[in-house]
């Protein structure tokens, strides 16, 4: 039997869809997903926020196995987050999800 982790062994560095700016202390990417979409399996090197653009529910699916449902977080949401194990996102809402991810890569 071939587990989740077994199964996803290679996790892309890119943590939304289009990078939109680098420097040597942020990396800020554009993550947008349209319903039914997945972003591919991914691993956050560097701690982070993400700010909702686009309202919608998607699901946070973890290697582990377990799961995170982000349900209608109002435009402007923003959360920090630690650098975490891979994960991706998928669309299981009916509409357009759009987020702003803000990798933090050193402290200033």
């Amino acid at each position: 039997m071939v587990t989740l982790h077994e199964q996803h062994k290679e996790h892309s560095c890119n943590v939304g869809t289009k990078l939109l700016y680098e420097d040597e202390r942020v990396r800020v990417w554009m993550l947008d997903l349209d319903p039914g979409e997945a972003m591919p399996w991914h691993v956050h090197h560097h701690d982070y926020t993400f700010v909702v653009s686009e309202s919608g529910t998607v699901r946070c699916e973890f290697e582990s196995g377990t799961f995170e449902l982000q349900k209608d977080q109002p435009v402007g949401y923003a959360e920090f987050r630690k650098r975490d194990e891979p994960h991706r996102l998928i669309n299981i809402g009916d509409g357009h999800y759009q987020n702003v991810v803000v990798e933090l890569k050193r402290s200033c």
